[in-house]
């Protein structure tokens, strides 16, 4: 009897369960998707591509920023952190539309990493084909674990999420990484929207026949988000940029750097130094390098993501691997295995780049940063140089 129960009865109970539950996952599937608001329209009627964005968490219409600045092909999309922070004549998204006549747009701030933007831009992948995209990397970001969740909520806008979900030539690969990601940051996310659930279902229920199938086709209840393309396309009116002599400029502001520093020597401006580096007692407290690991590193997998995603789609994209003031950090060499495996991976998917990172003191130049980190008026001439060659004199 025993054996009758163990191989008759509670199969056939279970059974029954598994019709019950799917019964009802089926209704309410069908349910929602009669219930589902088909698109989603955002569009402005006043719209103007911006020089810069932090973020686009003011509006919806702010998103328009970055999906129209990916559609109109004649510009610059620039991707960094806190570098697009700082005002300057030089920074590239004033000179190019003030001495090139060719129009940057430029997005982030802190914390704004490899797999945010690999997000934003995976979302807008159908545009990405001929735009001409840079990313900016600091050396700094490999310290980290990777993209924070914080900065994930605020740049990875919940319409973009819709969209990557939506779209079904998006690979389940990359959906699935969304979703490990969300799901080992999910502590510390307040009240998930549906679209970030439907990313931790697909991961939770991945090894779940029935489950991992239902999960995935609730794609089907998101809307169609759709941005309106801008007529104002820019016509790159390039300037006569045979007055503009580079090395002559770049000699000038080095000169002018190094003459207004009077507080110390390690080439910080003043400012910052005093503000933030000053010793009260005895000698400056020198920053150290941490020792990283390849293989291990989170931020250089998402990089490698981003360059994948990139190359597929085949963008016009660039790199700018940034360096930090060998005046102040110890250990600088601590970053070569990773920039080693940056160059390599840049130079198969055959990117152009700039890679000004440096370890000797010999080889810096004064003023490519304005202090340890953060890109100096040097440092956007030798940028904007690169910029031009890049996607101007081609």
């Amino acid at each position: 009897m025993k054996i009758f129960f163990k191989y008759h009865i509670f199969a056939l109970t279970v059974g029954l369960l598994m019709a019950v539950i799917s019964s009802f996952l089926f209704l309410k599937y069908e349910f929602l998707l009669t219930n589902n608001k088909y698109s989603k329209n955002i569009n402005s009627s006043a719209f103007e591509l911006s020089r810069y964005n932090a973020n686009l968490v003011k509006s919806e219409n702010l998103e328009l920023q970055l999906s129209n600045a990916l559609d109109e092909k004649n510009g610059i999309s620039i991707f960094g952190s806190s570098e697009l922070t700082n005002e300057s004549e030089y920074i590239s998204y004033n000179f190019f539309p003030n001495k090139i006549g060719v129009r940057a747009s430029s997005f982030g701030h802190a914390y704004h990493q490899n797999f945010a933007i690999y997000c934003q831009l995976l979302a807008f992948k159908d545009k990405l084909k001929n735009a001409k995209v840079c990313i900016f990397l600091s050396p700094g970001w490999f310290e980290t674990e990777g993209t924070n969740i914080e900065a994930f909520l605020e740049f990875v806008r919940p319409n973009f999420l819709k969209k990557i979900i939506k779209d079904q030539t998006i690979n389940i690969e990359s959906k699935i990484s969304i979703g490990e990601f969300l799901l080992k940051n999910e502590d510390k996310i307040e009240n998930p929207s549906p679209a970030i659930n439907y990313f931790l279902e697909i991961v939770k229920f991945k090894n779940i026949p029935f489950l991992n199938n239902y999960s995935l086709n609730k794609y089907k209840l998101f809307e169609n988000i759709k941005y309106q393309k801008s007529s104002n396309d820019s016509k790159n009116a390039i300037s006569d940029t045979s007055k503009i002599d580079w090395d002559e400029e770049l000699k000038i502001n080095e000169e002018k750097f190094i003459s207004n520093i009077k507080s110390n020597n390690i080439f910080v401006n003043d400012e910052y130094y005093t503000k933030f580096l000053k010793p009260k007692n005895g000698k400056l407290i020198k920053a150290t390098f941490s020792s990283l690991a390849p293989k291990e590193n989170q931020e250089l997998k998402d990089f490698k993501l981003l360059v994948k995603l990139l190359k597929e789609q085949n963008c016009d994209a660039s790199f700018v691997i940034q360096t930090l003031n060998p005046y102040y950090y110890d250990n600088l060499e601590n970053f070569n295995p990773i920039l080693k495996e940056i160059v390599c991976d840049l130079k198969e998917a055959k990117f152009p780049f700039l890679n000004v990172f440096t370890t000797s003191k010999q080889e810096y130049i004064p003023g490519t940063l304005n202090d340890v980190m953060h890109v100096g008026d040097v440092g956007w001439i030798n940028i904007n140089h690169f910029l031009y060659k890049t996607y101007v004199q081609k």
